[in-house]
């Protein structure tokens, strides 16, 4: 005790390293393995043996598996306390993930392991914030946020570089041994860190039970999908859509049923409608950023690597840009920033959109993303250093679970939907092209359904602008 008490005093001298060496790894583990089966889906299918869509699937169940104990964070940590949870969440994490390094090879346990993982994230993620607050002063707080995602925009260049060559040349069991051993690091010095005697604290029992049923079951259902080698996509993907926007209102009126405040739906979009606004351009953003490792290999026709070397150039510009847009996000109103985010944002797609049918060529590609990227940094920045300052301290349990689950389920719901309008789009170009007794070019085919996801892109960010216009300054 003597030790860790000893421990403690050194690392509160250096309270922004502390945040981040807690806040990043986990959100490492997640965006990285994201978005090597995002970027590298083709490679990893043919390396399980299994479909396309399989492996599609497959990004979903983490995902939804996080949504689905989201909105539990608040009960349990009543139980056993914040520090405690993320303790124990941090090692379920760490044996997921070496248990991934072992059993790489077998589909069925990574499916089960991608759940486990996607359960523990959810506490992890959510509980953040009140860990943060409890370990170090809130004037540190935004200085450490800017540091945490220009950590993971470094992790993502590294991953981006690294992983492809990974896979070519050694096989995917050695990028599970990588996180592994960063995950075994940060749980020791977790453990080291708030390690502490477990007390239960009396826990009323609400209904919130009842929410469990949607995201699990649609965990579950995605699960039992993804072992059939032939799956409608479309029907997945709507599943996935409805339910997920459904679990939404659900998540709001159990929490609105069950709270001893004043609290009114209403209310919280009125006075928090930066969630809503995440959540929108999140969807957005998730589908358009799907389309790039498809528009780079199959229209473009670049390899694993190369295409790794266009993502990383990405995250190297939003990397060096971080810190100018942090101190811009200091300097304006909240609604100035996401006004402007968010409109130039919706400006980068529609000229995306017609670049990619009239002038599609590489490197105007790749601009339009990396401003893509850039504009929905800052709208990311100024929503969670708003939300961190300015939240009130009865409403933050329910605001970061929103921002945690809302900005997940985003991401699934963008991916579903970009990929299921772009599988419809080209079946309808297909099909117009043989009724009218001509050739389709597969080129033509493809460009036209990113197209059609672009637009969909679109709408979102319209719907978020929309949203912006009546945010509180």
């Amino acid at each position: 005790m003597n030790f860790q008490r000893k421990y403690l005093q050194t690392l509160r001298t250096s309270p922004i390293l502390t945040a981040l060496l807690i806040i990043a790894p986990p959100q490492i583990y997640f965006l990285v393995i994201q978005n090597c089966f995002i970027n590298n889906s083709i490679f990893i299918a043919k390396y399980y043996e299994v479909s396309l869509n399989q492996i599609q699937l497959l990004q979903h169940i983490d995902i939804i598996s996080i949504c689905s104990f989201t909105v539990y964070f608040n009960s349990f940590q009543q139980v056993f306390g914040v520090q405690t949870l993320y303790l124990f969440s941090t090692w379920v994490l760490c044996i997921s993930m070496i248990l991934c390094t072992i059993f790489n090879s077998n589909f069925l346990i990574i499916i089960v392991l991608r759940i486990i993982q996607g359960i523990s994230s959810s506490f992890l993620l959510v509980g953040t914030t009140p860990l943060i607050r409890n370990l170090i002063d809130i004037q540190f707080i935004p200085k450490a946020i800017t540091f945490s995602v220009t950590i993971l925009s470094a992790s993502e260049i590294i991953s981006s570089l690294l992983f492809p060559f990974i896979l070519q040349y050694y096989g995917l069991q050695y990028i599970y041994l990588t996180i592994s051993s960063v995950s075994i690091i940060h749980t020791i010095y977790v453990t080291l860190l708030i390690a502490q005697k477990i007390t239960y604290n009396k826990l009323e029992v609400t209904n919130q039970h009842i929410l469990l049923f949607i995201p699990l079951g649609t965990t579950l259902f995605i699960s039992g999908l993804t072992l059939l080698n032939k799956i409608q996509y479309m029907l997945v993907s709507l599943v996935i859509i409805v339910l997920g926007t459904l679990s939404i209102i659900v998540f709001i009126q159990l929490y609105q049923n069950s709270s001893n405040n004043l609290f009114s739906i209403q209310y919280f979009i009125k006075k928090y409608s930066f969630v809503f606004i995440q959540f929108l351009l999140s969807v957005s953003i998730a589908a358009e950023f799907f389309q790039y490792p498809i528009i780079w290999r199959q229209i473009f026709q670049l390899t694993i690597i190369e295409n790794g070397i266009l993502i990383s150039i990405n995250k190297i510009i939003n990397l060096a840009l971080a810190q100018i847009i942090s101190k811009i996000v200091k300097r304006y109103q909240l609604k100035c920033i996401i006004l402007c985010g968010s409109s130039l944002l919706l400006i980068n797609q529609v000229i995306s959109v017609i670049s990619l049918k009239y002038y599609c060529q590489i490197w105007l590609i790749e601009i339009l993303h990396i401003l893509s990227s850039l504009y929905y940094l800052q709208i990311q920045l100024a929503i969670m250093s708003h939300n961190t300052l300015k939240t009130q301290i009865e409403h933050k349990s329910i605001v970061a679970s929103c921002l945690s689950y809302f900005n997940k389920l985003s991401l699934s719901i963008g991916m579903a939907l970009s990929l299921a309008l772009q599988q419809l789009a080209e079946q309808i170009y297909s099909k117009q092209t043989e009724k009218n007794n001509q050739i389709g070019n597969i080129l033509h085919i493809l460009i036209f359904g990113v197209q059609i996801s672009y637009s969909c892109c679109i709408i979102f960010s319209m719907l978020g602008l929309f949203f912006c216009l009546n945010l509180e300054k």
